[in-house]
């Protein structure tokens, strides 16, 4: 197996980790690491962008052998809905299945809706296939564009811990954690409204570095609620760790 990827330097780390260490599990014998940054070449390297990673991507495609042969391709996996739409443009004969995790055209902003649903439609009827992380994201997917050729549902897992440490139910107020992507519809700028309203609280925010969306939440919450503090990226192991010692 080949994983094709994004380097990621965590907040406080100052190399790129492999995606098993990030995400606390050991590398497997079978997988090959193949890192494609999305960065322009130096001095540009501030900059950055998806369409970067597909050129790359599409060079390796192209020349790694076995991968593209006259008779089809070995099978590829992607995640990325940008990403799969561009394939499908530049790569029409490729084959690959794409994973959906939710349906980009009802959670689009109304500015962007019309744009993610001709992603969605062109992958739909691109794609090999469809893993629908839900039965609820396949129905709505193939409501909105007509039935895939070959859809299927594989739900999301979790690696339940075996035991939790004891929480200090009597403080809950000071450990309060939120982990996730800052997307809006996760609900991040919903929690800023109510750290507002909770003076003497402490909430920890972990997985967002960029300090004018951190500046922006801040002025949401205001300086007179919940003493916020930024986390930035963390390894999965430490996300785990802060998880787990949090009341809420």
């Amino acid at each position: 197996v080949a994983l094709l990827h994004v380097p990621v330097r965590p907040h406080g780390h100052t190399n790129a980790l492999s995606p098993f260490i990030a995400a606390g599990m050991p590398h497997p014998p079978n997988v090959q690491l193949h890192p494609l940054s999305r960065a322009m070449p130096w001095p540009l390297q501030r900059w950055h962008s998806s369409r970067m990673f597909a050129w790359r991507l599409r060079h390796y495609l192209q020349h790694a052998p076995g991968v593209i042969t006259d008779s089809g391709n070995l099978p590829i996996l992607v995640r990325h809905l940008k990403l799969a739409a561009w394939l499908v443009k530049a790569m029409p004969a490729l084959r690959f299945a794409y994973e959906a995790h939710e349906v980009f055209g009802d959670t689009a902003s109304a500015s962007q809706q019309e744009k993610q649903r001709a992603l969605e439609q062109a992958v739909m009827l691109g794609a090999g296939a469809i893993i629908a992380n839900s039965g609820a994201t396949a129905e709505r997917l193939q409501s909105l564009y007509g039935p895939a050729q070959r859809i299927a549902v594989i739900p999301n897992g979790v690696s339940w811990p075996d035991s939790l440490p004891a929480k200090p139910w009597g403080e809950a107020a000071q450990h309060i954690v939120y982990a996730g992507s800052f997307f809006p519809w996760k609900g991040v700028h919903e929690l800023m409204a109510a750290a507002a309203r909770l003076p003497g609280h402490r909430l920890q925010l972990i997985g967002e570095e960029n300090i004018n969306k951190i500046n922006n939440l801040r002025q949401i919450s205001g300086t007179s609620g919940a003493t916020l503090d930024f986390i930035g990226r963390l390894t999965q192991g430490e996300v785990m760790a802060r998880l787990s010692a949090a009341c809420i």
